[in-house]
C-alpha cells in the first residue's frame, strides 16, 4: 500500500481511518516521522 504523507500544524485535531479486514486478521501500523508510532504516543486515542 502507498503510504501518503499529511501535514497538520501543531495543536490542531487531526483523525485517520483505516478499516481493514482479511483472514490472517490484517496488522495496521503507523509512523510519525518515519517511526512507529504507538498507542503510549497518543494524545485522543487509538481505537
Amino acid at each position: 500500500m502507498d503510504k501518503k504523507l499529511l501535514a497538520v500544524p501543531a495543536a490542531n485535531t487531526v483523525r485517520f481511518r483505516c478499516p481493514a479486514a482479511g483472514n490472517p486478521t490484517p496488522s495496521i501500523s503507523w509512523l510519525k516521522n518515519g517511526k512507529e508510532f504507538r498507542g503510549e504516543h497518543r494524545i485522543g486515542g487509538i481505537k
